[in-house]
């Protein structure tokens, strides 16, 4: 009975050591945040959405898109709210390499989830399956998955559901990956309603360390705040001023401003820069390397005004006897006036014979053509290369932006180097919401 009695008071005594060391002197492990459940991606994005909607009111109603009033805080938050989501939380927001999507939204009572769940169900094919215990739902014909839990909506659409969402659920308190710690602690967006941090792998090995963006619109525009990262040293670094025409800019057609040091640039044979911009250079077969080889920085571009221009060409007619006849008539037309500058290294003339080998300039007698336009003149200096039309163009030293403003499709998109770091460009782009509206696959 004595042996009993001590091997219950024992077994007593260490139950309940156990319970005390497990609820008060072991530490207890935070919950997880819904940032720590965030899988890795290309493109990572935030957003503040009934925040991001009071900024899209005035370009939504001054644009006439329908269904304006859906997108408004009040009612977005009013319809939300009635199921369990919570919008005035960031949303989170991913895409991979594979061009898979994923969301993770806030969610403050899970019990009324599922009343959104079927309001989906009224409009698409909703199946159910479980997956660990957990219910998941999917749209089959758009291969999207949703599920949540505690405090999270999960949103996915791609093909490989399973890892992404085995990612989400057992998360834990230290599992926030690095490059949403990065993002997420990065001081330049914690205040904007929408931003992007993307890091392509095939341009993490030509030096990329990031690109980040944040989204604001006013009424008429779209602008995007931007931040390329070098992962060594960024090659193109800003200088105040340098040769610029002097002119009229608010009325020109097409204008650019750069003034950069790229000596690093032209040592440099593989680079994220390089990756950027080749696509729309090789679409016109430019020779974009022989032109950073004999480019010294500074370059200015205008195109302004019109010039009224003979112009010949050939036309089929018919003899006495009606026979075809070829006939060499003239007629005018108008063409845009043209005015180029580039302070030039000795390599530039490599560069020069290029543009003629591949058909930018041509000469015909004593006259020289520049694609479209009327035929122009040149000026070679040691160190400045002009093309222009008309009048000598007036230029001069002076300490002006590194901007530009571009038509394209008959809308003028505009951007700004604002500055440089050690290993970083900031750069403004503005991009007219007609244009987006125009190209959207969707009638807004």
């Amino acid at each position: 009975m004595k042996n009993r009695l001590t091997v219950i008071v024992v077994l007593v005594s260490f139950i309940t050591g156990f319970f005390v060391y497990r609820y008060y002197l072991q530490e207890e492990k935070p919950f997880p945040k819904i940032e720590d459940r965030l899988p890795d991606a290309e493109i990572l994005g935030k957003i503040n959405i009934t925040e991001f909607s009071d900024e899209l009111k005035p370009l939504l109603f001054k644009n006439k898109i329908k269904y304006r009033d859906f997108i408004a805080s009040d009612f977005i938050l009013s319809q939300t709210k009635n199921l369990g989501i919570n919008l005035q939380k960031p949303a989170y927001f991913y895409i991979t390499e594979q061009d898979d999507f994923g969301a993770l939204i806030s969610v403050n009572d899970s019990s009324k989830v599922p009343k959104a769940i079927m309001r989906i169900k009224s409009f698409f094919d909703v199946q159910d399956t479980i997956v660990n215990g957990s219910i998941i739902y999917k749209i089959s014909d758009y291969n999207t998955y949703i599920c949540f839990e505690r405090n999270w909506l999960f949103i996915y659409k791609g093909n490989q559901f399973i890892k992404n969402y085995f990612q989400v659920k057992y998360a834990d308190h230290t599992s926030m990956k690095q490059c949403w710690k990065n993002f997420l602690n990065d001081e330049r967006f914690k205040n904007e309603n929408l931003s992007l941090y993307i890091r392509p792998k095939k341009l993490l090995k030509e030096r990329l360390d990031y690109f980040a963006a944040s989204i604001s619109v006013d009424s008429n525009n779209v602008h995007l705040k931007t931040v390329i990262a070098d992962s060594q040293y960024f090659p193109v670094q800003l200088k105040k001023g340098g040769l610029n025409f002097v002119s009229d800019l608010s009325t020109a057609k097409h204008f650019v401003n750069l003034h950069v040091n790229i000596d690093s640039l032209k040592t440099v044979k593989k680079h994220f820069i390089y990756s950027f911009i080749k696509p729309y250079t090789n679409k016109v077969n430019f020779p974009l390397e022989d032109f950073i080889q004999g480019w010294n920085g500074d370059l200015s571009i205008n195109v302004n005004g019109k010039k009224r221009v003979a112009e010949s060409f050939i036309e089929t007619e018919f003899d006495d006897d009606f026979n075809p006849v070829e006939v060499t008539k003239t007629r005018f037309v108008e063409r845009d006036m043209f005015s180029f500058v580039m302070t030039t290294t000795p390599n530039y003339r490599v560069f020069l014979d290029r543009l003629f080998a591949k058909g930018f300039l041509r000469k015909n007698n004593n006259d020289y053509f520049f694609l479209m336009f009327p035929s122009v003149k040149l000026i070679t200096k040691p160190d400045v290369f002009y093309i222009y039309t008309g009048r000598v163009p007036k230029t001069d030293s002076i300490d002006v932006q590194s901007e530009g403003r571009i038509l394209f499709d008959n809308t003028n998109f505009e951007f700004k180097i604002d500055s440089t770091s050690q290993k970083e460009m900031y750069l403004n782009l503005t991009i007219p919401f007609n244009y987006i509206q125009r190209k959207s696959k969707y009638t807004l």
